[in-house]
């Protein structure tokens, strides 16, 4: 498989590297493959689509490099193409853009760096979706139009007339709303856990890394964030040193943006631990890491009914 793989990369660096000697456009290049295929686009280059199409994209730079998954993309209006992330195949699973064409117009597709490392940090596509005007011909035609990419709530559809082919595109239907019964997990609330990481063996080493070992620094000192309401109801379900109360730093409930000041103080009593809190055979310096991390409480099951699109899924 690897050696296949590493034969495909090679083709399509030969076939980037042909093009650039014959002047041909990127945007007629495709991938091959047996189930779909990929238009190679450079940077701040054109995309021509017509609506009700789908196609896959592979972005490069000036050089032919694949740069599509360092972007993060966007479009300026989704009402006339709507961008997400696919695969060009199942084989390679070589990432591309798919670009469904909802409606007519010109849009402006922008990346967005995912990596401060890039040198340029936005880019962009800008890409038509127009249908084909009428040739002499077909503007003398009876025309007898038949549907031949039925519109969805996601993208236009398209009419095709039954003589001379000529295509007219079909607006984009309103969702299909349905009450629809869905079962979901959810929590009364959240306990913040901090606790002091103190082992000091070196990497590999540990006793506590073999099944049933425990390491002689290991450490456990464990602060609770919690609400006042939790009173000595705690569900942490393990040993626990000191309990923070999130109303002393002006916090209530599950509002986590007030919560920062509480973390805080759990932090600063883990360290404070480190400091003044060991047995004399025990290193402070190696007490100064810490572990967090969220405990939810009253898992329960719940029933809702919501009102589902029963073709794109969307909630109302």
């Amino acid at each position: 498989m690897k050696s296949k793989n590493t034969l495909k990369k090679f083709i399509t660096c030969m076939l980037i590297a042909a093009i650039a000697i014959t002047g041909i456009s990127l945007e007629s290049v495709t991938t091959a493959n047996a189930a779909t295929t990929a238009s190679y686009v450079q940077k701040w280059g054109t995309v021509t689509m017509k609506p009700g199409d789908t196609k896959k994209v592979i972005v490069t730079d000036f050089d032919g490099n694949d740069i599509t998954t360092k972007y993060k993309w966007t479009s300026s209006d989704k009402n006339i193409v709507k961008v997400n992330m696919d695969f060009v195949s199942q084989s390679d699973l070589t990432e591309c853009l798919e670009l469904i064409a909802a409606g007519s117009g010109t849009v402006t597709l922008t990346g967005k760096a995912v990596s401060v490392l890039e040198d340029i940090t936005t880019i962009q596509l800008t890409v038509t979706v127009k249908m084909a005007g009428p040739t002499a011909k077909q503007k003398k035609c009876k025309h007898k139009f038949v549907v031949t990419k039925k519109a969805t709530c996601e993208r236009a559809g398209v009419k095709t007339c039954k003589k001379c082919k000529l295509q007219k595109s079909i607006k984009r239907t309103d969702h299909k709303y349905v009450n629809t019964t869905i079962k979901t997990t959810e929590y009364d609330g959240y306990e913040y856990i901090v606790m002091c990481s103190g082992c000091d063996c070196p990497p590999f080493e540990c006793p506590g890394s073999i099944p049933g070992g425990i390491c002689p620094t290991s450490c456990d000192f464990t602060v609770v964030v919690t609400t006042k309401e939790r009173g000595d109801v705690i569900d942490y379900p393990y040993h626990y040193d000191k309990v923070v109360y999130v109303e002393d730093h002006g916090g209530a409930g599950l509002d986590y943006r007030t919560w920062n000041d509480a973390i805080q103080e759990a932090v600063f009593e883990t360290a404070d631990h480190g400091v003044n809190g060991l047995r004399p055979d025990q290193n402070p310096n190696n007490h100064a890491a810490y572990t967090d991390s969220e405990w939810a409480y009253g898992e329960h099951e719940v029933t809702k009914t919501l009102k589902v699109c029963k073709y794109c899924n969307k909630e109302k």
